[in-house]
């Protein structure tokens, strides 16, 4: 497929020659710039004779759809699998966030963490799907929201709308399909609501000049009519205006389009945990065609030249009566064609004809002749339509799924490496630093001739070579640019309350992140036509023993700086102790060395040392020093409301470094950096603990709990599925199941004897959230139901009402009051049990505005000597953010434990 291409980058071309016999560049017509030809992320059926088929498959026809959903994963595989992999549309999808607000199955990352991790998700997904393009809006997922009208006031529905407006002008689909309605009863999460009611507004918009003007006149836009929009979630008995059915089989994926779908799909697998569904009969997606945008075309169905697919030559779903073939796209545009135009569309599809019927699976160059005639006529037709814009967009696009053929037809592939000056792999970079960039280039047809070889860098940067040839080809030294800032995402936000993002570059504005920073361009000379072909500059980062994979080149800081705790709630009887800090530094990329370490504290806190020496480091090294704080003395009084912020700063001649990199490394996917200010946040809090007590704890998707456990005083140890057996769990005073631990401990299930052996015998069983993989109705000790459609409060400000407040979990050590709620961040709770038997306590009751008062979210019942309590609260969202009562709410659970 052709790679997504953030719209309107400026790029800085620094091409240089391979060798002096080559022609100069500059007495030829430039090259037809194709697309990625460095196959190292594409699908296995997008490489070779399967990929060129199905970009033989997409030639023709010029028919675009683009997919609008509200999260990751809401995305209906199988349609779009169907469309781009069976009908040979382009396909692209726009989601309204990152996912930031969910759950994570794969590891401790929430929130932006999170965000990342889906994004990257997505990618990886759409690549099975066949995605041609992937959008975001700037809204972030701040949570699980029930109505329409929250989301659209804590996004801002003008700035939504917006950015859909501006995705919509720059991806120009011919059509529009929500994958929600926009109806409570049909779509539930209120993201979802909003995804179904902006679609048709935001097609509408599109349209229209008068709509934010400013893309048009700063951005370059142009207005653009859809010709059709869709809404999903429709039933079969509501007479659709499109049903398609995915599970046909395709010969080129080897399954049916549904299963190839769940396979990319099952992916995402911070959310469905790696689990593939798999289709047992027939998958019917239903949709219905909202006629406001477009009116409906009247007369029989064109035929569609989307017609690579079994069978060729009849209506597509979404595009009855529309022509999408080649030869009418000025019909479809409505711009008038002038006989040169009409006359080279007919010439261009004639060739592409002929290249299909003449593809022989063994020597694919074959056809290289023929496409490249498609792509000279198809030139011929886009510079006659000098009056036809819309047009000119469209075949433009055509060129380059043209050039993608001829590359796959060619045999063509590009491949850039980069190492240090000493010739080892390297795969970041800092600023000011040197490396060398080696380019492999390969082509398998004879009319395939290579001409020049060079670099595209950003401005500041410097590049020279070719060297002489290394083993992998043609070797460039480069120079990163200084003070670059690469290495952020090109969108942020100060602040983790804020339900939007702040875009510091809007060249790459709805992407999923920044362009690579480096590409290789090869340039050929085909059957006589200039092509050229890009590949991002990738360094090796072994991770034995799942392999070698290949990263793309990263800008980071020559240094980032952590500091440890992140977090510390202070009892007030400690509120005069010292605090010891210990502060980590990161060489990145290069050697560090030189500099100071210091802490930044509160006026009138004390700090010792005052700084330290920087440690002497090699790229990728790290070491940690020490600090001690001692709070505000009695001159200037601690303020328990108050947060407190120390900060760690490393300062050198090359500047301060004061963030800490968050790498995002998971198997499969490219990593990604976020970096934050190196803070600690200090408050003071009418906090007690029992002290000495000790906690076995069950990691499940990954939480910081017992982070906040230990600054309580506690001892952690984290336990294997080996540990639980009553025998070990009898040296803790509390056992503790950390959040969705059910959904990827099975051992957990086998152990639960021994856990309720443990509450038996005088053990606190303690049991956070969990998805509905934890059966209740045999796990939990007395008749309890956790349903698959399980409740949760997703007002973080939901009224919350003890209901047994002289309860010891609610009254000792620390008396729970409604304060204690105070200053949540994005939810109450989520998974709550539905029923219970009389055996359990209810200790609280909660609800989001409109929803019945719930109960099941923290009970707790007597197990023999013991204890075991289920506490569906969103604490493990709390304690990364310092919030006193949840650390209050910790503090009594400990202290409940064993007494």
């Amino acid at each position: 497929m052709l790679p997504f291409r953030p719209p309107r980058v400026a790029r800085l071309l620094a091409a240089f020659l391979l060798a002096p016999t080559f022609a100069a560049a500059q007495d030829l017509p430039s090259p037809v710039r194709g697309g990625d030809a460095d196959p190292y992320d594409d699908h296995q059926v997008d490489r070779g004779t399967t990929g060129l088929h199905h970009a033989l498959q997409r030639l023709g026809t010029v028919a675009s759809v683009l997919h609008v959903t509200g999260h990751p994963d809401d995305e209906q595989s199988g349609m779009l699998t169907r469309m781009a992999r069976g009908y040979g549309a382009r396909t692209a999808l726009l989601s309204l966030n990152r996912g930031e607000g969910g759950a994570n199955a794969i590891g401790p990352e929430l929130f932006d963490g999170l965000g990342a991790i889906r994004t990257e998700e997505l990618l990886l997904s759409g690549r099975w799907y066949g995605l041609a393009a992937l959008y975001f809006t700037t809204a972030v997922d701040y949570g699980y929201s029930k109505t329409l009208g929250e989301a659209l006031t804590s996004w801002s529905r003008e700035r939504l709308l917006e950015d859909m407006v501006r995705v919509i002008r720059t991806d120009r689909p011919l059509v529009v399909v929500s994958r929600w309605y926009g109806a409570a009863e049909r779509d539930g999460h209120g993201h979802h609501q909003a995804a179904g009611v902006l679609t048709p507004e935001a097609v509408e918009a599109a349209a229209d000049p008068d709509r934010f003007p400013g893309q048009l006149t700063r951005e370059g836009l142009r207005p653009w009519r859809a010709r059709a929009v869709y809404r999903g979630r429709v039933r079969a008995d509501e007479s659709p205006d499109v049903s398609l059915e995915t599970t046909a089989y395709s010969p080129l994926l080897g399954s049916s389009f549904q299963d190839f779908a769940s396979e990319g799909l099952s992916l995402q697998r911070s959310q469905t945990a790696g689990r593939v569904r798999r289709s047992s009969g027939e998958v019917w997606y239903h949709y219905e065609r909202l006629d406001r945008v477009a009116d409906r075309p009247s007369g029989p169905s064109a035929p569609s030249g989307a017609a690579a697919s079994q069978p060729r030559g009849g209506p597509v779903p979404f595009f009855s009566g529309l022509d999408t073939s080649l030869e009418r796209v000025f019909d479809l545009t409505e711009e008038g064609a002038s006989a040169p135009a009409v006359e080279a569309l007919a010439e261009a599809a004639a060739a592409i004809e002929r290249a299909r019927t003449r593809l022989d699976v063994e020597a694919p160059s074959l056809i290289v002749p023929d496409l490249v005639a498609a792509l000279s006529a198809l030139q011929d037709a886009r510079s006659a339509a000098v009056s036809g814009p819309d047009a000119r967009f469209i075949l433009g696009r055509e060129i380059e799924e043209v050039a993608e053929a001829v590359r796959l037809a060619a045999g063509i592939t590009v491949r850039a490496m980069a190492r240090d000056t000493q010739g080892r792999p390297v795969h970041r970079v800092a600023p000011g630093q040197r490396i060398e960039v080696a380019v492999a280039v390969s082509a398998r047809a004879e009319s395939a001739r290579l001409t020049d070889v060079g670099l595209e860098s950003p401005p500041g940067w410097t590049v020279s070579g070719p060297t002489e040839a290394a083993a992998l080809g043609p070797a460039f030294v480069v120079t990163v640019g200084p003070g670059s800032s690469a290495w952020r995402p090109y969108f942020q936000r100060s602040d983790i309350r804020e339900s939007l993002y702040a875009v510091s570059d809007s060249s790459s504005i709805h992407a999923p992140w920044r362009e690579p920073v480096l590409h290789a361009v090869a340039t050929f000379d085909v059957a006589g036509t200039r092509f050229s072909w890009t590949a991002p500059v990738r360094g090796e980062e072994p991770d034995l023993p799942r392999g070698v994979p290949l990263r793309l080149l990263q800008v980071v800081p020559n240094a980032s700086v952590a500091i440890e705790p992140a977090v510390r709630v202070i009892p007030r009887a400690r509120a005069s102790d010292p605090m010891d800090f210990r502060v980590t530094v990161y060489a990145l990329a290069g050697s560090l060395g030189g500099g100071r370490v210091r802490l930044a504290a509160p006026s009138g806190w004390r700090v010792e040392p005052s700084d330290h020496p920087a440690p002497d480091l090699a790229p990728g090294e790290s070491a940690d020093v020490e600090f001690r704080v001692w709070p505000a003395d009695s001159g200037t009084p601690i303020r328990y409301q108050d947060r407190y912020e120390i900060r760690a700063l490393l300062e050198t001649d090359d500047g301060v470094f004061d963030q800490t990199e968050e790498r995002i490394v998971h198997p499969d996917l490219e990593p990604r950096s976020l970096f934050t200010a190196a803070e600690s946040t200090v408050r003071f809090a009418s906090l007690v603990v029992r002290p000495d007590v000790r906690v076995g704890y069950v990691m499940g998707v990954g939480d910081a709990v017992p982070d906040a456990l230990q600054e309580l005083g506690a001892s952690v140890d984290l336990l294997g599925d080996e540990d639980l057996r009553i025998e070990t769990l009898r040296r803790y005073d509390a056992l503790i199941i950390g959040t969705r631990a059910y959904a990827v401990r099975p051992a957990l299930t086998t152990a639960n004897p021994d856990v309720l052996a443990f509450a038996r015998a005088g053990g606190h069983v303690v049991v956070l959230y969990q998805t509905p993989e934890f059966d209740a109705a045999a796990l939990a000790p007395y008749e309890a139901a956790l349903p698959g459609n399980a409740e949760e409060v997703s007002e973080e400000d939901a009224p919350v009402i003890l209901l047994a407040p002289d309860h010891p979990l609610l009254a000792r050590p620390n008396r729970i009051t409604s304060a204690d709620f105070e200053n949540w961040v994005e939810q109450r709770g989520s998974k709550f049990f539905a029923r219970w038997g009389p055996e359990f306590t209810p200790l609280v009751e909660t609800h989001d505005t409109g929803q019945e008062p719930q109960r099941g979210i923290w009970l707790t019942a007597a197990v023999g000597d013991g204890d075991w309590t289920y506490i569906a609260l969103a604490v493990h969202r709390q304690t990364p953010y310092g919030v006193p009562g949840a650390y209050r709410i910790l503090a009594n659970l400990l202290s409940y434990a064993g007494s």
